[in-house]
């Protein structure tokens, strides 16, 4: 956030920032900080579930123009808005790149659909400058020109491959102006975490893209305990949709292959099973999971709802065929009712877990800020909440010479912290986590601080 709102708009497009070149984002955060500057998160939030809903809005409208039914695109819409797997999208304003460059995505996937119906160029020249500024939101978006190419094909078949071309080529071209203009700034595609070289060398990959399916079909880690046995009938839901949609095999293999193109990115790091940790990188490749499960339901309700001639000689040759059929709808039913309720019943009790951790931030802050010996030359805490158990992060000290200077305290005086994980469910979870690594030399003359971490928790 201080990084967006100190550096120049020209400097945001010229250089990278915190390692990164992902402009639109931080040129969104700068503008938004005018609106809402420090001291008013809600506003910030407010943005992210809009965009974050658009793009499940986006998303459904999209799924409608490659010829999904209703349910199919309603279903995988629900889930995507709920995506328990990947909280940190929404809720972590250091991921709003991945919020932003899916939501741009999938918009300028849907204009070019509209360019492939009726051949309008300013449709494709729309669609093209939408897909740069997703461009410019993360690099991992390079990877949806997969998805105009599938779109092309799909639309125009194989038959007409040179109009497949002229309809993919403006995307190809601003891809690499993209990647050559972020070359010569970030060169070796390089970034915050090292070179894509580096990342992938000894990676587990396939170890990786295991922890990426499962996250999303195992939501049991990230339940409290108490409802963690309903994770089953969600595990259960999931898995018979992603069975039965091999029943229409090019659009399931479609939507394998894409998700594999979008999870190429980000298969160096694992997700974690059991917290909100690296859940961002899950936003993008859940989306062709879900229109994959999207098509599994629609085969079940086929399956369960025979045709009406086929009704009657069902009832003809079997007593109480009739009922058999609306049992078989009852059945349905209950499965896309408990798979949606589950997937919204995490993804509240993700919500909670970042309420808990914005609350401790603020409740944290208000008490140092409020401490007369929270001042010069140095001080030291002993016992800073870095982050949760189940993910969120919390505070690191650049952070508090922020909250200073946002309180208007003048002066800079060193802040060293040795850190320590809370959990958001148990109170007497305190984990010492070591140094921050963030912070200010430890100073042998620095006043003391231990923080009442219990006292702190939201609610106390």
């Amino acid at each position: 956030m201080t990084t967006a709102i100190d550096t120049p708009v020209a400097a945001i497009f010229t250089q990278p920032l915190i390692g990164f070149y992902r402009p639109l984002p931080f040129l969104l955060l700068k503008l938004q900080a005018g609106v809402f500057g420090w001291q008013d998160p809600a506003g910030y939030s407010i943005v992210a579930i809009l965009v974050h809903a658009g793009s499940a809005a986006a998303f459904y409208a999209l799924l409608a123009r490659v010829g999904l039914g209703e349910l199919a695109r309603g279903l995988a819409a629900m889930l995507f808005l709920a995506s328990p797997w990947a909280s940190e999208a929404t809720c972590w304003m250091s991921a709003c790149f991945d919020l932003w460059a899916v939501f741009l995505g999938l918009l300028s996937l849907l204009v070019f659909c509209r360019y492939l119906e009726r051949r309008s160029r300013t449709a494709l020249a729309i669609a093209t400058v939408i897909f740069a500024m997703a461009l410019l939101c993360k690099e991992n978006a390079v990877v949806f020109g997969a998805a105009f190419a599938a779109l092309a094909i799909g639309k125009l078949g194989w038959r007409r491959f040179p109009a497949v071309v002229v309809a993919v080529l403006p995307i190809a071209g601003v891809t690499l102006v993209y990647l050559a203009v972020r070359s010569a700034i970030l060169p070796d595609l390089g970034g915050a975490y090292g070179t894509a070289g580096a990342l992938f060398e000894n990676a587990p990959l396939v170890a990786n893209a295991g922890t990426y399916v499962q996250g999303i079909l195992d939501l049991g880690p990230k339940l409290p305990a108490a409802v963690s046995f309903v994770a089953f009938l969600y595990l259960a839901g999931m898995t018979a949709c992603l069975v039965a949609a091999w029943a229409r095999p090019r659009a399931a293999a479609m939507c394998v292959g894409l998700f594999v193109v979008l999870l190429a990115p980000v298969l160096w790091v694992p997700v974690s099973l059991t917290s909100t940790g690296s859940g961002r990188f899950l936003y993008a490749p859940a989306l062709a999971l879900l229109a994959l499960v999207g098509i599994g339901a629609e085969v079940i309700r086929q399956w369960s709802t025979a045709s009406k001639s086929a009704a009657h000689e069902a009832s003809a040759a079997i007593a109480g065929g009739s009922s058999l059929r609306r049992a078989g709808r009852a059945a349905f039913a209950i499965l896309v009712g408990v798979t949606v309720g589950v997937a919204f019943l995490s993804a509240g009790d993700q919500v909670r877990l970042w309420r808990f951790a914005t609350d401790t931030v603020r409740n944290t802050v208000a008490y140092l800020l409020a401490q007369p010996t929270f001042a010069g030359p140095a001080v030291h805490i002993t016992n800073l909440p870095l982050q949760t158990v189940e993910g969120p992060y919390l505070l690191k000290t650049y952070n508090l010479h922020h909250h200073l200077a946002a309180a208007g305290r003048a002066g800079r005086f060193d802040i060293s912290a040795d850190g320590v994980m809370v959990s958001a469910r148990d109170p007497a979870v305190v984990v010492p986590l070591g140094s921050d690594p963030f912070a200010d030399p430890h100073r042998p003359e620095a006043t003391v601080i231990t923080l009442p971490l219990k006292a702190l928790r939201p609610g106390n």
